[in-house]
């Protein structure tokens, strides 16, 4: 597991260090580095695939960061832009050079030097930005060995997956209870129409390959005698948004990271609350879960999901990092959580505007 991530001069943090856990969730203002954390993990994987002597800015992975000048700190005192993860008590650091300002690229400097050719800082690898794939008429066809597929950057290859690989045995402690009791299977289909029913009550999907083409179509209906199948695009949003973090769920091995950027959107606010419950079962579950979130619904989701006997994770599992700017750099602050769902400080803008609003309302009807 990732234990501390620290970043040094990299856009709005000039230097900051993270701790994390098998649930790491940021919060914060709009552009206060939340991405930008999310970002350099996945820079710093893709540069252990690849071991390359230069960091591309552009088409990073669906990333598009632009030039030096954009990465570089604008309170930076060199040019020098650092990332470092420490996993299992090793650290594994990088150091750019982002000197020449308009370069497209940044010029690796300093690599890690793992204790043994096998220690790695990662292994399987899922980030799944905030702006997804919503409803298609098809979807793409990945062009790699079934051992290698991913859910795609936007979850474009979701329905792929499913296509191919309905199936697949999903790890047990992944499962969805219900699932196992009426099913008694572990396929990845009934596991992911089973989770996606926590969102979207009785929902089925049917993903089949388009003879000829390279496309995939995907359908879906709610189960019961009158329902048909029908496209996506007749269903709204919050399906396709949330479709490709399930398939990735069900995915997990121990030790894989899985990065999800505003997991809410699109959701109803009972949906949200059960998304936070279902990232911390993936976490409880052996994945580590970083997730960027900017709903009090899945907060309170997570909260749920440690107090009580039977919660699915454990306190000391979970950690939250609020980032605010001030003097225009990142600060922020580390939030704990107990056994009993309760917060170790609540700071300023931290999921409070709905009761400011309340109390600003409640203010105006006694007094006008």
């Amino acid at each position: 597991m990732i234990e501390q991530i620290a970043i040094e001069h990299f856009k709005s943090i000039r230097k900051a260090e993270f701790v994390t856990k098998p649930l790491t969730v940021l919060s914060g203002t709009n552009s206060a580095g939340k991405s930008s954390l999310l970002q350099s993990l996945m820079m710093m994987n893709w540069l252990e695939k690849h071991q390359t002597d230069y960091l591309p800015l552009s088409e990073l992975e669906g990333l598009s960061l632009g030039q030096c000048q954009d990465a570089l700190c604008a309170k930076a005192a060199t040019t020098d832009i650092t990332f470092s993860a420490t996993r299992d008590g090793h650290c594994f650091s990088w150091v750019f050079d982002a000197a020449e300002p308009e370069n497209p690229f940044l010029t690796v400097t300093q690599k890690p030097e793992a204790p043994n050719p096998d220690q790695r800082l990662f292994g399987d690898f899922f980030f799944l930005d905030s702006e997804r794939h919503g409803p298609r008429a098809s979807y793409r066809v990945e062009s790699k060995p079934l051992e290698q597929l991913g859910v795609g950057f936007r979850g474009e290859f979701a329905p792929y997956l499913l296509a191919i690989n309905e199936r697949a045995t999903v790890r047990e402690s992944l499962c969805h209870p219900e699932a196992l009791r009426s099913r008694g299977d572990r396929w990845l289909k009934h596991q992911v129409e089973h989770w996606m029913g926590e969102f979207v009550p009785k929902i089925e999907f049917q993903s089949d390959l388009i003879p000829g083409t390279d496309r995939v179509r995907l359908s879906l209906k709610h189960a019961g005698v009158d329902s048909e199948w029908i496209q996506p695009a007749n269903a709204g949003f919050g399906i396709c948004y949330t479709l490709p973090i399930v398939v990735a769920g069900m995915l997990t091995q121990p030790g894989t990271v899985l990065i999800v950027q505003n997991p809410e959107a699109h959701l109803h606010p009972r949906a949200q609350s059960r998304m936070g419950y279902f990232l911390a079962h993936l976490a409880a579950s052996g994945a580590q879960v970083f997730v960027e979130t900017h709903s009090d619904h899945l907060l309170n989701g997570i909260r749920l999901s440690v107090a009580g006997a039977k919660a699915p994770i454990a306190h000391d599992q979970v950690i939250f990092h609020f980032l605010t700017m001030a003097n225009a750099e990142t600060h922020p602050i580390t939030i704990d959580i107990n056994a009993k769902g309760e917060l170790s400080e609540w700071p300023d803008g931290f999921f409070d505007q709905t009761e400011k609003d309340l109390n600003h309302l409640f203010r105006t009807q006694i007094h006008g």
